[in-house]
């Protein structure tokens, strides 16, 4: 509405290009209804107008019927109006509208940074400057500005902002949960996952029923054993004789979602208890294979070779690293304040890469363990809050509780 998709339609046809249209939800909508207004109701009114507050350069004169609108009655939504608030609340006011006519400014609307400033058509001007309220910001005038059915700001995580650096694949399930939780979400993936070959990934494929355990510590370890496994045509059920180890509930679900059941899963949901575990587990002997990144941590290894369990570390993927949307993050982060959803060591560094220059007293560091709080610590983050374990559900909770 008032975004000139008409215009574009146009020329779009008159050069030939092909197009489609994807309906949204317009701000005149959407900025009331998170900001706890319905523009209509029955006790109030039942019509709702659009009108746009900016006027094109070459207009003459003001462009709005004042005495139209104030006749009908219902809710005036004003967009682009914040630079226009004492001609609207003059026109309307010379119309002959109430000055004690409920008016609310929302500004940011759907956004964390969203307010709602109350007002009379009398007051709306005093309280726009004594409140600052800047673009991009909407006018609504009407009975339903004097409702309050607050939803939004209720909800725990309502006013933040979270920046997800975890792989896009991985990355949805932690970002429909701070969406339900009330946050605003930017998903910036700090690294690629590719999917490694190598003869060593062969051979180990191959010798499958060689090992007691194969371990995993990760979901990318667990997509790319079934890449591997399609590559070189080995059938799942070579597995059949392997205990599987994984390193906690993320990888466990990735396992079970593709038919398999982790046989061991440490208490402590990290590489070294990881290591322990299966070295408890094992006997003179026995040999094990982790298909993990390819740098990876090096307590595993050093957890079962202090127990004389014999590893066959195999990378079977790499992280290319490097934050996306890197420009949005510093933005954001130059905004303040904002909170890093950090899933790993490496995340924390690239992260702390993105924003170097930028002040990070603005940054909240989400850890999902001590290692990755450690890492975020020596890149230079100094908010740090850790979560009790490392799963998708503590991290969230210690978002909502460390701000």
């Amino acid at each position: 509405v008032f975004g000139r998709g008409g215009e574009e339609i146009e020329t779009l046809i008159e050069e030939g290009i092909d197009f489609e249209v994807v309906p949204g939800v317009t701000s005149a909508i959407a900025a009331p209804s998170y900001a706890g207004i319905p523009v209509t109701h029955r006790d109030c009114c039942s019509s709702v107008h659009v009108i746009t507050a900016h006027k094109r350069g070459d207009m003459v004169g003001d462009g709005v019927d004042y005495a139209a609108i104030a006749r009908a009655g219902g809710t005036l939504v004003f967009l682009m109006g914040v630079a226009e608030v004492p001609r609207i609340q003059r026109g309307l006011l010379d119309a002959g509208m109430s000055s004690d006519t409920p008016v609310a400014l929302i500004e940011s609307g759907t956004t964390a940074r969203q307010r709602r400033i109350d007002a009379t058509l009398g007051s709306m001007l005093e309280r726009a400057e004594s409140q600052s309220v800047g673009s991009p910001a909407i006018v609504l005038v009407g009975e339903v500005a004097g409702l309050h059915f607050e939803w939004r700001d209720k909800l725990p995580l309502f006013g933040k902002r979270v920046v997800v650096t975890r792989a896009r694949a991985q990355a949805s399930r932690l970002t429909q949960q701070l969406r339900e939780w009330g946050a605003e979400v930017l998903e910036a993936p700090a690294f690629a996952i590719q999917a490694l070959d190598s003869p060593a990934i062969e051979s180990a494929l191959r010798n499958l029923s060689s090992y007691r355990y194969v371990a995993f510590t990760s979901p990318n370890g667990v997509d790319a054993l079934f890449v591997a496994l399609q590559k070189h045509a080995i059938d799942v059920r070579a597995l059949h004789a392997c205990r599987i180890a994984s390193i906690g509930p993320g990888t466990s679900e990735a396992l079970a979602q593709r038919g398999l059941i982790a046989d061991l899963q440490p208490d402590v949901y990290d590489a070294a208890h990881l290591g322990r575990a299966i070295a408890a587990s094992c006997e003179a002997g026995d040999r094990v294979l982790a298909l993990r990144a390819q740098e990876a941590s090096p307590d595993l290894p050093a957890a079962l070779k202090a127990a004389h369990v014999a590893l066959d570390d195999v990378a079977v993927y790499r992280a290319d690293m490097g934050v996306a949307h890197a420009e949005l993050v510093r933005a954001w982060v130059s905004e303040g304040p904002v909170i890093a959803a950090l899933g790993s060591a490496r995340c924390a560094q690239a992260f702390a890469d993105a924003i170097d220059g930028l002040d990070t007293s603005r940054v909240t560091a989400a850890c999902i363990g001590r290692q990755t709080a450690e890492a975020a610590k020596n890149a230079g983050l100094t908010d740090i809050v850790v979560a009790k374990k490392a799963t998708i559900d503590d991290l969230v909770a210690c978002i909502a509780g460390g701000r």
